[in-house]
């Protein structure tokens, strides 16, 4: 029986054997906007957004500030309003990788 494994790798059902949680950040969040994407496509008018939000933390259980991501999710009452908090999110994590400027980038 595989019941809640599926939550634990996303990935369990694949021959390679890959696990979700060696994926990058980047890869998890556009896994995570598919899933949006296809929820919102197939039950949009049949379905609550709400019945979304219990899939978040399997895909951001394990990247960094994770909790933070998780709560704004959490508190989001639309697709639309998840995609803005991933965006705003993915925004950040760019400008924290990002190397500061150099003073002869400067000049």
């Amino acid at each position: 029986m595989i019941g809640r494994g599926v939550f634990q790798n996303l990935m369990v059902f694949r021959p390679d054997g890959a696990e979700f949680r060696n994926l990058s950040t980047e890869r998890k969040l556009e896994l995570l906007r598919f899933h949006l994407d296809l929820f919102e496509a197939t039950w949009k008018d049949t379905r609550p957004y709400a019945v979304m939000k219990k899939f978040f933390k399997v895909y951001i259980s394990s990247i960094r500030n994770a909790a933070e991501l998780r709560m704004r999710l959490v508190e989001t009452n639309s697709f639309e309003e998840a995609r803005i908090a991933l965006d705003d999110y993915q925004a950040g994590l760019k400008e924290y990788s990002s190397p500061a400027p150099t003073e002869a980038a400067n000049s």
